[in-house]
Parts: structure tokens; C-alpha cells; sequence
């Protein structure tokens, strides 16, 4: 599903970041991010064999998927990464709340460690919390993806605990973070960019 496109006025003066609508005419970027294994390696799933076929479908499928809200980020008109809330109905479940999971890409490493992630998921937080009607977000990060639990630590996320799992027939563990909506609205996250918190929390 997608809600509609959210501005992320916080992010930078001289740069604009948004999080847009999904489109199949960003395959040709998102193909680039998922032929390389150092992108893909925490995303829990084997990419090797994905051709443009299937990546369109899978964009098509982030719009039209009724477990899921998905977004481009957009930096500068520029497709740099994705991110969605999904598991809807497993995770509302399981918490008896509404309840999704983060799922966080940056996908030019050229691109890391600038706070972008950070700041999707602080605007796609926001989003679900005030409109979308989400109670709870959990987000999960391989324990040895340290700038990924370390970027949910930094933004408030309380750590739950380490689940195990299996990806592609090997064990795996997750450390597994969650963010209440009660959490949030204390969190008071920075809108404006001259707020202090705006670069000191969100450089992941």
C-alpha cells in the first residue's frame, strides 16, 4: 500500500529528502543496489537470481501489497533507497495492537552513514503514528549489522531481546527493537531543521 509522499523539512538546508510512491521506472536504480551482495547481505533474502522482470513486479507488488505501506527515498529528485512498514498482520497479532516492521534500505553504500535511514524511518514513524494508526513498530537487525541497531538505539527504539531464526537454510539472530506509540510522542522528534536533534541523533 502507499499513504501518500511525506517532506522531511529536518534533514538539510541545501538538500531535499522526501519519501515517494513506489514506481517500476525505478528499476534500473534499484537493480544497481540489489547486484551487490555488500547491499544486500542483511536483507534476509538471496537477490542473485532476481532479474528487471522481477524487480518490477516486486515494485509494483510495494503499491499494491495490503500488508504492507512502502516508499522511495528521495534525495534531490534521486531514488537512493526504500523504506516500508510490513508484517501488519502478523506482527497486530502477535502484540494485539496494530503493529508493523521496519524494512530499511540505503542502497549506494556511497551513501551510508549520512543519516538517511535515520530520517525515513523517524518521518514513516511519524506518518504511522499520527495517521496511520499504528500502536507499535518493531524493527529487527542482524546482531553483527551494528550501524543498523545502532541508528534504532539511537532513535529511541527499546531493545527487546535477540530472536533466532533461519535465512536461506542458515541460523540466524536478530536483535529485536520496538517503539510505542506512548514512546514516541515523548520523543518530541525534531520537524525543523535548527533543531539540534535534527544532525546530533539521526547520523547512522
Amino acid at each position: 500500500m502507499y499513504a501518500r509522499d511525506i517532506d522531511i523539512p529536518s534533514y538539510s538546508k541545501t538538500h531535499t529528502l522526501r519519501l515517494v510512491k513506489p514506481d517500476p521506472k525505478h528499476m534500473p536504480i534499484t537493480m544497481k543496489w540489489i547486484g551487490q551482495k555488500e547491499v544486500t547481505q542483511y536483507l534476509g533474502a538471496d537477490f542473485s537470481k532476481m532479474n528487471e522482470d522481477d524487480e518490477i513486479k516486486h515494485l509494483q507488488g510495494m503499491v499494491e501489497d495490503g500488508d504492507r505501506y512502502s516508499w522511495m527515498i528521495e534525495r534531490d529528485g534521486e531514488i537512493v533507497g526504500n523504506v516500508e512498514i510490513n508484517g501488519i498482520k502478523e506482527l497486530s497479532e502477535k502484540y494485539g495492537v496494530k503493529t508493523g516492521a521496519f524494512c530499511t534500505l540505503v542502497g549506494d553504500p556511497q551513501n551510508w552513514g549520512q543519516g538517511l535511514g535515520s530520517y525515513a524511518k523517524q518521518a514513516t514513524c511519524n506518518w504511522a503514528f499520527s495517521e496511520g494508526g499504528f500502536e507499535r513498530i518493531e524493527a529487527k537487525a542482524y546482531v553483527q549489522n551494528v550501524r543498523s541497531w545502532s541508528a534504532l538505539e539511537k532513535l529511541g527504539y527499546h531493545y527487546e531481546g535477540i530472536e533466532k531464526g533461519e535465512v536461506e537454510g542458515k541460523p540466524v539472530d536478530w536483535k529485536v527493537y520496538t517503539l510505542k506509540k506512548a514512546d514516541w510522542e515523548k520523543l518530541h522528534w525534531p520537524t525543523k531543521l535548527d533543531t539540534p536533534a535534527a544532525e546530533s541523533v539521526l547520523q547512522d
